[in-house]
């Protein structure tokens, strides 16, 4: 039995009052069917129990992220700081640490994109509930918008998607205000060279 397309017919044919008991048996047949994705929908409240070791998988994703694009936003920043210093005029130089920044940040999200569809596809830790996801532009988008801690809402990780998803937003915060604090610094010390 296809089990989402089940739940989409009994989310469209019965009243909210309803639902909860027809999905909680198809919820407790699916944990006992299905070995790696536990859950079955992001609405149910009482999702079946999810698997440790993928728990311990979004777990290392996660600091995968974290610890590459951090590492990634040292050394790119380290570099422009570099460039910025030695140029002669504030200007081109300022235009160009501005699009390296953006480029870098482009490139971090590319790396929580990657993550995100290695997680949904390939190790089927979670999945996406609102909508699928056929394309590597979805990835990105849902990426940058986490990344960005936009959060809209219209895409909700399910399993143990939500522990990448959660932590995305943080390590966002985190680089696009260290990018932000260069820029103050390097503007900063222009200003007091009178460039």
């Amino acid at each position: 039995m296809n089990w989402p397309r089940c739940l989409a017919y009994v989310g469209k044919h019965f009243r909210v009052s309803e639902r909860l008991a027809i999905v909680q048996p198809i919820c407790a047949q699916s944990c006992r069917t299905s070995t790696s994705l536990n859950t079955v929908s992001a609405s149910h409240p009482n999702r079946c129990q999810t698997n440790p070791m993928n728990m311990l998988i979004a777990i290392a994703l996660t600091f995968v992220a974290v610890i590459g694009s951090s590492s990634l936003h040292y050394e790119a920043i380290q570099r422009l700081d570099r460039l910025a210093r030695r140029s002669t005029g504030a200007y081109p130089a300022l235009l160009f640490v501005i699009c390296g920044l953006v480029g870098l940040h482009l490139v971090e999200i590319g790396i929580y994109a990657a993550i995100f569809h290695l997680a949904d596809q390939t190790l089927a830790l979670g999945d996406f509930d609102g909508k699928a996801f056929p394309t590597s532009m979805d990835y990105f988008y849902y990426a940058a918008e986490a990344y960005a801690s936009l959060g809209y809402n219209n895409v909700i990780p399910i399993g143990e998607m939500r522990l990448v998803t959660s932590i995305a937003p943080l390590n966002g915060l985190l680089l696009l205000t260290w990018s932000g604090s260069f820029l103050f610094s390097l503007v900063e010390d222009w200003r007091g060279k009178g460039k």
